[in-house]
């Protein structure tokens, strides 16, 4: 499981963690969490590859007329 930093006041999976506190989370992580293993790393950039592929079929979306 993947292992972040968090970097603000955060629910994770019904549980508060205060900023600074380490997490473990399975899913794909939001700007509240700093990525600290490899398995993180990997998580986060997947995230970043889908949101820039979702930016990119929004730029190329035909508008509705």
């Amino acid at each position: 499981m993947a292992r972040y930093k968090v970097l603000e006041r955060s629910c994770i999976d019904g549980i508060i963690f205060e900023e600074g506190e380490e997490c473990d989370y399975d899913g794909l992580p939001s700007a509240n969490l700093e990525p600290i293993d490899a398995d993180a790393k990997k998580a986060a950039k997947t995230k970043q590859d889908l949101d820039a592929a979702a930016d990119l079929a929004a730029a190329n979306a035909t508008p509705a007329v």
